[in-house]
């Protein structure tokens, strides 16, 4: 009996009941007592900004939506930079210099700051955390402006160029010129503090360097590019003897340079509407007599029409976009080519002119403006219109704006440009104009992004003959 008393005892003792360690009850206590300062302090700041929050310079703890927007939209106007030029100043906003404060993301991020972050670091009442405002940066109008009111801060690079030359019938590198221009990177390198602690900046006007986009080594690989193919040899026959042998010189003005201002690079490229043109107008106006058009002038009072050109039916090269597509092909591989060429019999086309008046006729066709009085010839000049990917618009307009001297800036296709001091400017469809042009002397072939360029002799006539109100008629 006293061993069975012993085992039982023993199987007793195995069976104990599970207690907390010590401090469990305290830890637990804790963790609730955090839970519901979390959840009063998310209860009582829901939709409001937290302790410790600043956006800009200005605390906006326990500010709703619409106080934490004014806030910053009293910030936003207090944004400014007074320009230091010597004893010249002068203040500008920031959005005048391209500096855009986003005030809807400035809000959201200033509700949602110290909410993602540790509990720890909620639970810390006593730190602060600042919001800068949200803003975007256009580098573009702050040059402008600079441009716009400190001009002689501003030289611009030239960048490296090929010009051909008459004399080794190559193109050759003109290298490029460093510039100057105003000190960017300094106003930019100070933005964060301004979104920080919005206030009027002071700032000298400096420059620094400016290296051209496009320097000599990018030129010099694109000259050994397109000299190579400027050098075959293109040839056309005629019952099988040579009737046309195309100079270097004349596939020159085939190409155009397509610089790429953010890699630096120069591509010269074939444009294939100019090799169209040149075998339809120059080969075949020599082996063929090209028709003529007939232009008859409709007046608009009365009716009656007179014809100013007769008509004339000549011949034409046959099949040349086929013979275009030859001709860049054997540029692109740099092979010889000679082809017999056929011909067809070309009517001539009638083109029906209606005005009265003054009135400037604009053929594309012939690259050729005519002014006219009636039905009366004033004068007539080589233009050069709209190229293929920027054509000049077909149909009729009337000057309605007109500048002695125009600066010409604005994006075409993602390219920022800038063109000083362009002479003679006739608008007379929407931002198309007649005008000067001093950077080419190319007329007689399509070279613009749509106006219609002159030399500036030529568009000072057009300037001083045509008013405000007089018609201008674009055709084929």
């Amino acid at each position: 009996m006293k061993a069975k008393t012993t085992k039982g005892k023993r199987a007793a003792a195995k069976v104990k009941l599970w207690r907390p360690p010590h401090g469990y009850f305290v830890v637990i206590g804790i963790l609730f007592i955090i839970a519901a300062v979390v959840s009063f302090i998310n209860l009582q700041y829901h939709g409001r900004a937290l302790p410790g929050v600043y956006v800009g310079n200005v605390a906006v703890s326990g500010l709703a939506e619409p106080e934490v927007r004014k806030a910053i939209e009293e910030q936003k106007s207090q944004l400014k930079v007074v320009f230091q030029d010597g004893t010249t100043e002068l203040t500008a906003t920031a959005e005048e210099l391209g500096m855009s404060v986003n005030v809807d993301a400035t809000v959201q991020q200033t509700l949602s700051a110290r909410r993602d972050g540790a509990v720890a670091d909620n639970l810390a009442l006593w730190r602060t955390q600042n919001v800068p405002l949200v803003y975007n940066n256009d580098a573009g109008m702050l040059k402008a402006y600079i441009v716009s009111h400190f001009p002689k801060t501003y030289i611009d690079p030239q960048d490296a160029r090929l010009v051909f030359s008459d004399i080794t019938q190559r193109f050759e590198v003109q290298p490029g010129v460093p510039g100057k221009g105003f000190d960017i990177k300094r106003l930019e390198t100070a933005l964060p503090d301004l979104a920080r602690n919005p206030r009027i900046m002071v700032l000298p006007v400096t420059t620094v360097p400016v290296e051209p986009l496009v320097g000599d080594a990018a030129a010099a690989k694109a000259q050994a590019d397109i000299n190579e193919q400027i050098a075959i040899k293109l040839e056309f026959l005629r019952d099988g003897k040579p009737a046309y042998t195309v100079t270097p010189a004349e596939i020159a003005k085939w190409v155009h340079f397509e610089p790429d201002t953010t890699a630096g690079t120069l591509t010269p490229n074939i444009d294939t509407a100019k090799i169209e043109q040149f075998l339809r107008e120059q080969v075949g106006g020599k082996i063929t007599s090209l028709p003529v058009d007939r232009k008859v002038i409709r007046d608009e009072a009365t009716g009656t029409e007179t014809v100013v050109a007769a008509g004339r039916k000549g011949y034409r090269v046959k099949d040349v976009e086929a013979l275009t597509n030859d001709v860049v092909n054997t540029l692109k591989n740099r092979q010889n080519l000679s082809r017999e060429l056929d011909v067809e019999e070309a009517p001539f086309k009638t083109v029906t002119i209606t005005g009265t008046g003054k009135w400037i006729e604009v053929d594309l066709s012939q690259q050729r403006l005519t002014a006219w009085l009636g039905d009366e010839v004033v004068g007539t000049w080589l233009i050069s219109s709209g190229r293929a990917a920027t054509p000049t618009q077909i149909g009729t307009g009337r000057i309605y704006a007109k500048y002695p001297v125009q600066t010409m800036t604005g994006t075409i296709n993602g390219e920022y440009y800038y063109v000083p001091n362009i002479k003679w400017v006739n608008y007379f469809n929407g931002g198309e104009a007649i005008h000067g042009t001093y950077w080419h002397n190319n007329f007689g072939h399509p070279m613009s992004h749509g106006c219609i360029n002159m030399t500036e002799a030529a568009a000072k006539f057009i300037y001083d003959f045509a008013p405000i109100g007089t018609k201008v008629i674009v055709h084929q």
